[in-house]
């Protein structure tokens, strides 16, 4: 926990860290935010202190990728039918 992912594309030429950073905080949320200001995120998976959560990660020298799945307790079948 606790990590980061950069975008690292900045224009259609520029390579270097982008804009954007997605954080894994130490307390299970997962945010989208801007890279270089501070301030509030523009998404968060709202899975602070949440044990159930997935995190599935790929990456190689041209992409990242990153899915997040956010695990709900069942809905226990009716047993009136």
């Amino acid at each position: 926990m606790g990590t980061k992912l950069y975008s690292n594309a900045n224009g259609a030429i520029d390579y270097s860290i982008g804009q954007y950073r997605l954080e894994i905080q130490m307390d299970g949320n997962l945010v989208l935010s801007a890279f270089r200001f501070g301030g509030h995120g523009y998404w968060n998976s709202e899975t602070v202190r949440n044990q159930k959560i997935v995190v599935l990660t790929s990456s190689s020298s041209f992409t990242s990728v990153v899915v997040v799945f956010k695990l709900h307790n069942p809905v226990a079948p009716s047993s009136s039918c």
